[in-house]
């Protein structure tokens, strides 16, 4: 499978792919977006992966690691997926 260079498409592309296939490996690309060196591309994976709904190991440590950045939006979205899971 090809990489696409533009960070949105990508997170468009595995969110598309996660309502097709709902593979949790899908979800761990779109947790490893979050540290992208743009920071609206974090909160953009943070927001597909809200979108997905899912709630398991991988999307709490999606919200673990998007409450460390430094952008705020992205901490907002960790912060209401991680109050999901209480």
């Amino acid at each position: 499978m090809a990489t696409c260079e533009i960070p949105a498409l990508r997170i468009a592309a595995l969110l598309a792919l996660y309502k097709i296939a709902q593979k949790n490996t899908t979800l761990e690309k779109l947790t490893n977006e979050i540290n992208n060196p743009n920071a609206i591309v974090g909160m953009y994976a943070m927001n597909a992966i809200e979108q997905t709904e899912v709630l398991n190991k991988t999307t709490e440590k999606a919200a673990d690691i998007a409450l460390k950045s430094d952008y705020n939006f992205t901490k907002r979205y960790a912060t209401r997926l991680k109050s999901k899971f209480e």
